[in-house]
């Protein structure tokens, strides 16, 4: 398949839809579920074994920053004030226990190891009857005995290191001793007398830290176990896997029905593609080289699909009537200004032959009659002298009159201001030129001129105006020329091809000629407010013509004025 089938909208809706889809799909099925759950047991594993390592180095912190304090208490009581979470007693050893004590003082004294306090160590022990952390304190020097020192389980804050878990399972927290006790329990903990038979604690309590997978009550639980340094207490965070993966499981059986409905939906979208995109953009590109081969009502059938592509047929069916009428246009122009040639020289043929051929033949017979009677009447030959003189001054009239017609020769010799000048006063108009006049180039002051003529010719037969104005703007980097009246004015149809098709060439012509030498052409007229013609050129040395030098002078204010 070569390139250019490749690249096709029929080969790229097959590639964009249908092979993605079977190739995922095909992937999908080779992966099979055990390659799933695999991932996700080890992902679990490795959260929950970081998520154990964190709360158990957590409550490790906090038991040690107890201790501290209370052994920095039991050296120096004056020093160090109780914290207001802590609830502090203090005995002698040979002190008898008191009914007064509470219950949690009375047991960690009971339990206290018999001999001298100074000997022993601090002892951390969980009352379970009042949810308690005791430590039993010894008391050395003078009045050995022993502090006891206590504070909630609350105080630990487990219910926020504890509160991660998954929103498709129970997670399971248990932090307990070696006395089987259950410190702190949450999810489905076990009952007190079985917790030491869970797996996981045994080697938490001796100190290791891991994660393993129990299948003991049915289900696949993974479970993560850490040891709390400082206190003989084991940390265990259990999770059923089934509940993190059955809801990719399920779909396990479901697989030929999706594998069907995904190969049915990407055929649908195929189809949706070629009938709705691919057959009306071949459409519009037949309909487009029609249009390329004169017929330009070729894209005004729908060609159905999107709405984009509709959308984009209306916007070719217009640009091809705006062709079609620009080209109508400029063959109604052209035949007019054809015919506006003919007509000339009929008319400059005709005067020719009326006046100069005619005041020649008159200054020949003239000529003739002055040779005949030269000799014989000498006074009689002066006057006739006279007269042909007077007949020659006539025809040389004549002819710099067609001559100016033709081509005006101030324009050459003097340049456009003086030309334009010259214009304004024989139409009555009022002129005002501003910055420094230089030249343009012929074809350049030649088209400026031609546009002067022909407007204030249009103002004079059609616009009734009472006040013309001129201005002639030399800027840094073009030539302005405006010519505006107050006249009637008339309604500025949206494209300047349609004044041809009711014969009116001129606006036409003036724009065609600015365009040819790369100026701007510009109408603006209200019924009842006049008209405004703007033409702008650029120097020759200028690329562009920078129109606010032109929107910014005196010389428009007082145009517009």
């Amino acid at each position: 398949m070569s390139n250019l089938h490749v690249r096709r909208l029929r080969v790229q809706v097959l590639l964009w839809t249908i092979l993605p889809g079977i190739i995922f799909l095909v992937a999908f099925s080779l992966t099979g579920i055990g390659s799933h759950e695999e991932s996700m047991r080890r992902l679990v594993a490795e959260e929950n074994l970081k998520l154990v390592g964190a709360v158990s180095t957590a409550i490790s912190t906090r038991l040690e920053h107890y201790t501290a304090h209370l052994e920095l208490m039991a050296a120096a009581p004056a020093a160090y004030p109780t914290l207001k979470e802590v609830e502090v007693w203090r005995f002698a050893s040979d002190q008898p226990g008191s009914q007064s004590l509470p219950a949690w003082v009375q047991t960690a004294v009971t339990a206290a190891p018999a001999g001298t306090p100074s000997a022993q160590g601090t002892r951390i022990t969980f009352d379970a009857d009042s949810g308690r952390v005791v430590w039993t304190v010894p008391l050395r020097g003078q009045n050995a005995g022993w502090l006891v020192g206590s504070v909630p389980v609350t105080a630990f804050g487990l219910d926020k290191l504890m509160a991660m878990s998954h929103p498709n399972s129970v997670t399971t927290f248990v932090l307990t001793n070696n006395s089987d006790q259950i410190i702190y329990g949450k999810g489905q903990a076990p009952a007190a007398e079985l917790v030491g038979a869970w797996p996981g604690v045994g080697p938490a309590l001796g100190g290791e830290k891991g994660v393993l997978v129990d299948t003991s009550n049915g289900q696949e639980d993974i479970i993560a176990f850490a040891s709390v340094a400082g206190a003989p207490w084991a940390l265990i965070i259990r999770e059923p896997l089934d509940a993190l993966t059955a809801p990719l499981f399920h779909y396990s059986s479901l697989l030929p029905l999706i594998l069907t409905a995904a190969v049915i939906l990407s055929f649908f979208t195929l189809f949706f593609g070629l009938r709705y995109i691919a057959q009306p953009i071949e459409l519009l590109a037949s309909q487009a080289n029609r249009i390329g081969q004169g017929e330009f009502a070729a894209a005004s059938q729908p060609v159905g699909g999107l709405d984009e592509i509709e959308d984009l047929r209306g916007s070719i069916d217009l640009m091809a009537q705006r062709i079609q009428a620009n080209q109508a246009a400029l063959q109604a122009y052209a035949h007019a200004v054809t015919s506006v040639q003919e007509v000339e020289r009929s008319r400059l043929a005709r005067e020719l032959h009326d006046e100069t051929v005619q005041a020649l033949i008159a200054l020949d017979h003239k000529a003739q009659m002055v040779q005949r009677s030269f000799d014989r009447h000498p006074e009689r030959c002066r006057e006739q002298m006279a007269d042909l003189r007077h007949m020659i001054a006539g025809a040389i009239q004549e002819v710099q009159r067609i001559s100016q017609a033709l081509r005006p020769p101030y324009l050459d010799d003097l340049g456009l201001a003086p030309a334009v000048e010259i214009l304004a006063h024989d139409a009555g108009a009022e002129l005002r030129v501003a910055g420094v006049a230089r030249r343009l180039g012929a074809d350049k002051e030649l088209v400026l001129y031609r546009i002067a003529q022909e407007s204030l010719t249009n103002v004079r037969r059609h616009a009734h105006a009472q006040t013309i104005r001129v201005a002639l703007h030399f800027g840094l980097t073009g030539v302005t020329l405006a010519i505006r009246d107050d006249g009637v004015g008339f309604v500025m149809p949206d494209m300047l091809t349609v004044l041809t098709g009711t014969g009116h060439f001129g606006l036409m012509g003036m724009r065609e000629r600015a365009e040819l030498i790369g100026g701007q052409f510009h109408i603006a007229t209200t019924p009842g407010a006049g008209t405004a013609a703007i033409v702008q050129v650029a120097y020759d040395e200028h690329l562009q013509l920078k129109t606010e030098e032109w929107q910014v002078s005196n010389l428009a204010a007082w145009l517009i004025g």
